[in-house]
């Protein structure tokens, strides 16, 4: 379904007040109908979605950056692996991300002497790079309840068993590294 559209909620980063602006987002709001909530679920890849609602606060984060704190509350329904049935999964996350604009200093990575990234593995991620004076809201809470959906669930009790095919007995189904090292006796 290609003319599906996520919702969109743009926010002009470029006249945030100083304290910041906090705003929140949720599937039931007015603006957001069967087709949005359809291009949601499958934008994240799930069965259905009952609840979502996203609170974010847009403030200024060091000199030029843009720091955005986040809640995220949803009741989705995702597939299981085994029985291809629906797993509810309730999900209660918060998040931050920092964003900078693409002509900012912070922007450009850090580099040593042999112009190789010089990167903290225990330090805190790179900020990600905008461009224009706005910042979407709606992908922003998208892309982080993505990273909490678990694709794995399974339904309690359930249990992929493997059949051998065409009923082979035991003494056929033995590796063939096995046959091999009883051949080396």
């Amino acid at each position: 379904m290609t003319d599906l559209k996520l919702p969109e909620y743009p926010i002009n980063v470029a006249k945030l007040p100083k304290l910041g602006n906090t705003f929140k987002l949720s599937i039931d709001d007015k603006g957001i109908g069967a087709r949005e909530i359809l291009s949601i679920v499958e934008h994240l890849g799930v069965m259905s979605i009952e609840k979502l609602t996203l609170k974010m606060n847009f403030r200024h984060w060091s000199r030029d950056g843009i720091q955005v704190d986040g809640e995220i509350l949803s009741l989705l329904h995702s597939q299981c692996p085994v029985t291809l049935q629906g797993v509810e999964q309730q999900i209660e996350s918060s998040f931050y991300a920092r964003f900078v604009h693409s002509e900012s200093k912070l922007a450009k990575p850090q580099l040593n002497e042999d112009g190789e990234m010089i990167l903290d593995v225990d330090g805190e991620d790179m900020p990600d790079i905008y461009e224009g004076d706005y910042l979407d809201a709606w992908e922003i809470g998208l892309e982080y309840l993505v990273l909490e959906i678990d694709y794995f669930a399974r339904l309690k009790g359930a249990v992929f068993e493997y059949e051998q095919p065409g009923g082979m007995a035991d003494e056929e189904n033995i590796s063939p590294f096995a046959k091999l090292q009883s051949l080396k006796k």
